[in-house]
Formats: C-alpha cells, structure tokens, sequence
C-alpha cells in the first residue's frame, strides 16, 4: 500500500494473524489483535525503526487479546468495543480499554484507521480499515475469513446479526482486499470481489433464513 507501511504477521498456535500498520516515514504503530508472542511483535517493529503505540482488538475471545497486558505495559493505547468488555478473560482493568465504536477514526501519528461495527461473531465485533492512495484494506478479525466467517455458537454469538454484518460488508467496494483474524484460507488474502464468489456464506446472504441454517448445520 502507497504510503503505509503495512505487515501481516502469522502468531501463536491457532494460525492467527497480526498485524501492524502505520504511516511510512512516522515511527507510531498500530498492532491489530496481538495476542500471541508481543515480545517478537516489538522486535520486528524495531528493526524497522518504528514503536507500537496503538493496539486494536478485533473482538474479545482471548486467542485475540491475549497480549493485551503486555501492551499496555509497554504504554500502548488499547482500543476494544464496550460491549464485548464484560467478556473479556484476560488481566486488564477496563478503565484502561479505550471504547471504540463504528465510524471512529484512531489516529496512529498521521494514518487514521477506520473502525467499523461488524457483530455477530461477537457482540462488539469490529473490523478496522485502512485506506492509501491506491489500495483499501480489510482487516476483519474473525468476522470474515478467507472462504468462510465466523461462528456463532458462542457466548455473545448471533447468526441474525452477522448477516446483516456480511450483507454490509459484501456492498463495500469489490476491489477491498480482506485481510481475515486467521490463516484458514486457500490464500491470506483476497478481494472481496472474489470471495462473493468463492466463499459460500457470503453466496447465502440474499436469505436470511438461508443463511443462518447454513451457518448453524452441525459439524463434521
């Protein structure tokens, strides 16, 4: 991306991604759900010549936030939606969680991040944007992933909800690249173009009813 610098990270045992972002040129950085093995984030930021001072959580299941005390640690600002605060299982007093909700814009030195409110996955899911002159990124947490999207069957989880979080997700432009929460994909990323194609939930989104029984079928 033009003028970002901007690197997906693979972390810890369950084939998460991290990743960082910030303005090129501008040392502040912004990690997005970094969970796993803060130690080597910081490292890798370093050799680069930049710092962490902002770190964006996706949502709440601690395969996401599970370096959230080491990051505020170190001096980050955390940012978590409110409502997926009371589910939090990790050590951090919520007075020190910045609140973020959908439409805010979290300025990392010059870039803005763009969060968007995308639940159903959990209730305070939310999915962060990223914006150059030639490129717009996706980063969905475990909302949406490459050919699949988030299940539903747990605490906060809400079928209804989370298709009506796609549908609106499918209408964004074709040509934003979905970075997805993990690497469960035939590829990293993708175009949101090719995965209405390819992913069969985003298929099922002109049906409510469609949808969520595809999304709810029990598992093999």
């Amino acid at each position: 991306m033009k003028g970002i610098y901007f690197k997906q990270v693979p972390v810890g045992p369950m084939e998460n991604f991290c990743y960082l972002v910030g303005a090129e040129g501008s040392p502040e950085t912004a990690a997005i759900d970094p969970a796993w093995d803060v130690p080597a984030l910081l490292d890798a930021l370093a050799q680069d010549g930049r710092r962490l001072t902002h770190a964006l959580f996706t949502h709440h299941h601690f395969d996401h936030t599970g370096g959230l005390p080491e990051v505020l640690a170190g001096g980050a600002r955390a940012y978590l939606a409110a409502s997926d605060v009371p589910y939090l299982r990790v050590d951090a007093p919520p007075s020190e969680l910045a609140p973020v909700s959908g439409g805010d814009r979290i300025a990392v030195g010059p870039l803005e991040i763009e969060a968007l409110a995308t639940p159903g996955h959990t209730p305070g899911s939310t999915c962060y944007r990223v914006t150059s002159a030639d490129e717009s990124a996706l980063v969905t947490g475990d909302t949406l992933f490459i050919g699949g999207c988030g299940r539903c069957d747990l605490p906060g989880g809400d079928a209804d909800e989370l298709w009506r979080t796609l549908r609106r997700l499918s209408a964004l432009a074709p040509s934003t690249i979905i970075w997805p929460g993990h690497d469960y994909g035939a590829t990293p990323s993708a175009t949101l173009e090719s995965e209405r194609v390819a992913n069969p939930y985003l298929a099922r989104l002109e049906s409510e009813a469609a949808f969520v029984q595809y999304r709810m079928r029990p598992r093999t």
